[in-house]
Formats: structure tokens, C-alpha cells, sequence
């Protein structure tokens, strides 16, 4: 009869019992985006803080990180030497805002004076449309402006004349297959790093960052989907060296969903052209 009860009093409206399941309250889902740290400030070993926490010991200069998923809103970094008191100034410090789904990359490099500056880049707002294959070259080095070509021609259009002024980014839709980029001061006469040539795959940006100093420029590389992954695993295509051992990181850092196992942040080693040496290399 009990259960008789509950049923008729379930079907004219009495509240019945509700089951555990029911009763938990739905799950929050947190907006979240993207970014990647890139590592062009030359000779300084650094750790790097998110929010005041800590999410990078002893980041090499030449490094790229894995895409760190935050929660959207504006976050505060700051890069010091390795091992500087976190009270101590730092060498870079700045912000960024992430909102939900966005791919941003923070370059850590120089300005056009060579003091220590921190370059934020839209990825999904590269100059590429969605899905396309291209060529982008972002200027973060110690140089005012430079003059960047793809197979001969101004990188970009003639319009533009391959003009990458500091702290900006030039792109162009390229076909699949490898292509030589070169990069001269403005009067054209002056190669300021070694041409190098960079391979494009479909619906993939290959990012070439300048970085460095007069006389001692060189790239870094990254590749960056312009469809979904963010990143692309590109294996030893002649861009990226190999994967090594990432540097530990905060597990409870702001609730960051960390990309490698066990509650570290992976980085890539990235193969660097040593122009001024006149041949590839890595470090």
C-alpha cells in the first residue's frame, strides 16, 4: 500500500523523493581559451607566473610551450630570472585577456630599442582565414622593422612590401609543399637572418618568429592549425626537433586543464636556425 501511495500521490502532483542523481546540482562548465608561451628573450633562463602561481621553473630561451587551457577573463604574467624571489621585478611582466575558445600566443621578446618586451598574438586572427594553409612571420626581435619575402615575392602582398614592423605579424596563403622565407632591413640590401625554407600543410600556419639581436637574429618555429587542433604535431618535418622533458608545473594552478600527463605542461623543443652560423640547428 506504501508504494501504492507514493505512486498515486507521484501522478496528482505530491512531490516525490528525488533520487541522488536528481538531486546533485548540474556541473558548472568554465569558459575557457588558450595560450602558448614562446620563450625569444635571448640568454635568460626564466620562471614564469600566472595569476602569482608559478606554472614554469627554468624555461629555456628557444622554447615553445604546449596551448595551457585558462579560464576566460584578463590574467596577469610575469617572467623572472630562474630562481629571483618572487617579490623581485621582473623582466617582463604584462597581461592578456582569454575569452571562451580563444588561441592566444604570448611571445616574450624585444622591443625595437632591445628591452626585454612581452608580444601577445591573436592566432585565430593571424591575417588566414579558417582552414587555410599559410606562411606567418611575427616579428618580436631587437630590430624597428624588416622586409619579409615567400619564393621571392613580399610576403603578404606587394601593397604591404613584406613590411614586419616589431611587435607585429605578416601573413600569407601559401600552397602545401616547402617554401623559402627571407628576411632583409628595409632598404632590402641586408639579410638579417639565413633564408630558410619552411614546409605548409593543409589548414596549418607555419609561424616564424624573429627573435634576437643585430648580428645574432635567428627564427623560432612553431605551427598552428588554422581548423581545429590548435597545435599540429609536426613530427621531425624539418621545423621541430623533438620532444623533450617539460618542466614541472602547479597541478592547481586557477583550475588550469594542464595538456600533458601527470599535472605537467608539456614544452616542444623547437629546432632554431642559427643563421649567423650559416647552418641549421638545434638546441
Amino acid at each position: 500500500m506504501a508504494l501504492l501511495a507514493v505512486a498515486v500521490g507521484a501522478a496528482v502532483g505530491v512531490p516525490a523523493l528525488a533520487s541522488p542523481a536528481a538531486a546533485a546540482p548540474a556541473a558548472t562548465t568554465t569558459a575557457t581559451g588558450t595560450v602558448t608561451l614562446v620563450h625569444g628573450l635571448p640568454g635568460v633562463v626564466a620562471d614564469v607566473t600566472v595569476d602569482g602561481k608559478e606554472v614554469i621553473k627554468s624555461f629555456a630561451p628557444e622554447r615553445i610551450t604546449d596551448p595551457l587551457s585558462l579560464p576566460a577573463g584578463v590574467h596577469q604574467f610575469a617572467v623572472r630570472p630562474a630562481g629571483a624571489a618572487p617579490t623581485s621585478a621582473p623582466a617582463v611582466s604584462g597581461s592578456f585577456a582569454i575569452a571562451a575558445g580563444s588561441r592566444l600566443s604570448v611571445a616574450v621578446g624585444l622591443d625595437a630599442a632591445g628591452q626585454p618586451m612581452a608580444h601577445v598574438y591573436d592566432d585565430a586572427a593571424s591575417g588566414l582565414a579558417a582552414g587555410a594553409a599559410g606562411v606567418i612571420v611575427r616579428n618580436v626581435a631587437d630590430v624597428a622593422d624588416a622586409r619579409a619575402s615567400l619564393d621571392g615575392a613580399p610576403l603578404g602582398g606587394a601593397a604591404g612590401a613584406g613590411s614586419v614592423v616589431n611587435s607585429s605579424q605578416r601573413a600569407t596563403v601559401a600552397t602545401t609543399g616547402s617554401h623559402t622565407v627571407t628576411v632583409t632591413d628595409t632598404a632590402g640590401t641586408t639579410t638579417l637572418v639565413k633564408a630558410q625554407t619552411v614546409p605548409v600543410r593543409p589548414s596549418t600556419a607555419s609561424v616564424l618568429y624573429l627573435i634576437g639581436r643585430p648580428g645574432s637574429y635567428t627564427w623560432l618555429a612553431d605551427q598552428v592549425a588554422t581548423a581545429t587542433p590548435d597545435r599540429v604535431n609536426t613530427g621531425t618535418s624539418g621545423l621541430v626537433a623533438d620532444h623533450s622533458t617539460p618542466p614541472a608545473v602547479l597541478p592547481a594552478l586557477l583550475g588550469v586543464a594542464v595538456v600533458a600527463a601527470a599535472g605537467l605542461v608539456g614544452w616542444r623543443r623547437r629546432r632554431v636556425w642559427l643563421a649567423r652560423r650559416g647552418q641549421p640547428g638545434t638546441t
